[in-house]
């Protein structure tokens, strides 16, 4: 990232050279006539002054760029700071817990320990962590690991079986986001030959290709969890406006009231998003 920024402090080139006193700039290879129309009588210089305005202008230009990359940045942190924060600690406490070698594999994204692990003892496929009640299916979809989760489905992992907090893959898939690392990428690279867009695109498109990967697998679309929230409502308070079609297509119930009396369209509601406001609302 530092290095990103370094390339984006060098001076960039420009048509006219400024040049020294006394001297006169090139025009298509040819020196510039003077005012008696000779060629060498009274050659034009463009003076100290000129130079030092054209480095004093793009230098602020720079200095304007940097600032408000900086201040996208801040922003994002800021606002994720918490939930981040959140997000690591509990995936770090989960760590010590994870106790089964197959949850271990799928929760690090390792296919060929996976693999390995489940030739020695089939019955590691649907094993459930005694602290978590995670299975390796649920890990690797907490962690968002589609191969893992690929690998999986194709070996007929169990879709159904919930954690203690009564989660099932699905909602673990329709729960995650970009993290503040996803942002702080996203917002430096965006100047760089729109390089950002390319990396939150190629993210999302990942995110479908896992949604799509669990649904087609039977899951319980609408299974509600301890808080009484189905996939659909999570989607909604992501604000994951293309995860939403996909429950759509697989008839998602939008009428399933959470433990705090609200369906996924009040949710989006709440959040004032226009676009799943409307997806719904079509469904009614």
């Amino acid at each position: 990232m530092l290095m990103l920024l370094v390339l984006q402090s060098r001076p960039h080139p420009v048509s006219a050279r400024c040049t020294s006193p006394g001297t006169s700039p090139q025009v298509g290879g040819e020196p510039r006539s003077g005012p008696g129309g000779g060629r060498g009588a009274g050659p034009v210089s463009l003076g100290s002054s000129s130079c030092k305005r054209t480095r004093r202008n793009r230098s602020e230009r720079f200095g304007w760029r940097l600032y408000l990359q900086l201040m996208v940045v801040t922003k994002i942190v800021s606002e994720r700071r918490w939930a981040a924060t959140f997000r690591c600690s509990t995936a770090h406490a989960l760590l010590p817990y994870i106790n089964t070698p197959s949850c271990q594999a799928a929760y690090n994204g390792d296919v060929h320990r996976l693999y390995t692990v489940l030739c020695k003892d089939a019955t590691q496929l649907n094993v459930q962590e005694e602290y978590t009640g995670d299975t390796p299916l649920i890990a690797a979809c907490r962690r968002g690991n589609l191969n893992v989760v690929k690998y999986l489905l194709q070996n007929k992992a169990n879709v159904q079986l919930t954690n203690k907090k009564k989660r099932t893959c699905l909602h673990y898939v329709s729960k995650r986001t970009f993290t503040v690392l996803d942002y702080l990428m996203i917002a430096i690279l965006m100047p760089v030959m729109l390089l950002g867009y390319f990396v939150m695109l190629q993210k999302q498109r990942k995110s479908v290709e896992l949604m799509n990967a669990v649904l087609n697998s039977g899951v319980d679309i609408s299974a509600v969890d301890y808080k009484g929230n189905t996939a659909l409502h999570y989607v909604c308070q992501k604000k994951s406006s293309r995860l939403v079609p996909l429950l759509l297509q697989f008839n998602a119930k939008t009428d399933i009231r959470n433990k705090e009396g609200e369906t996924p369209l009040d949710i989006a509601t709440r959040q004032k998003f226009t676009k799943i406001i409307n997806m719904l609302r079509k469904t009614h």
